[in-house]
């Protein structure tokens, strides 16, 4: 497919939906792209997605109606939507993620997971976590840098029932967000 295709995903309707990074042949990374295959392999569509930092164009999962959720590198909260036979791929839904990660210049989403609320928690490399609820329509974000000002997330996040855990490079925490969805510790 071109690149690095670290993300395989199945879900209920039988179509593959794969994550690639494209790469030219100097070994640069080109443009992510979310791409459709065949159970044969052949390529049925594929849709380009902004370059951004790598994590956030590598790390994505199948809602509940199979549509892919990522972030791009417009820090864009994606649900990439197919059609029944795979061969149309488009843009269903976007949250823009830009006025959590501006609390420190330069930050990016690095990795991202979905909790049992149909919520999505998002970490930025810089240590941002938020929660992304787009039922109602909120953004609700901690810092929760209580070990060291300087602690990032590199890719480590995971939810459970009562929340999600976030791994920095300093400490584990396991945070939860309520009917307000306002994250805690």
């Amino acid at each position: 497919m071109g690149g690095a295709c670290p993300t395989v995903l199945a879900g209920q309707d039988g179509i593959i939906q794969v994550l690639c990074t494209q790469v030219a042949a100097e070994g640069q990374f080109l443009v992510p792209k979310v791409v459709t295959i065949s159970p044969t392999g052949q390529e049925l569509a594929h849709l380009n997605l902004p370059k951004g930092a790598l994590p956030g164009g590598v790390y994505a999962y199948l809602d509940a109606q199979d549509r892919m959720v990522l972030v791009d590198g417009t820090n864009t909260l994606l649900r990439v939507a197919h059609s029944e036979d795979g061969r149309t791929l488009s843009v269903d839904s976007r949250v823009d993620l830009k006025d959590f990660l501006s609390q420190i210049p330069g930050d990016q989403v690095v990795v991202l997971v979905p909790d049992w609320q149909g919520r999505v928690w998002v970490a930025s490399k810089n240590a941002v976590v938020a929660v992304v609820d787009t039922e109602r329509g909120t953004i609700r974000s901690l810092r929760p840098n209580m070990i060291s000002p300087s602690e990032r997330v590199d890719n480590s996040i995971s939810a459970c029932p009562s929340g999600a855990s976030v791994v920095t490079s300093h400490g584990i925490y396991m945070l939860s967000a309520a009917n307000t969805s306002q994250p805690g510790i």
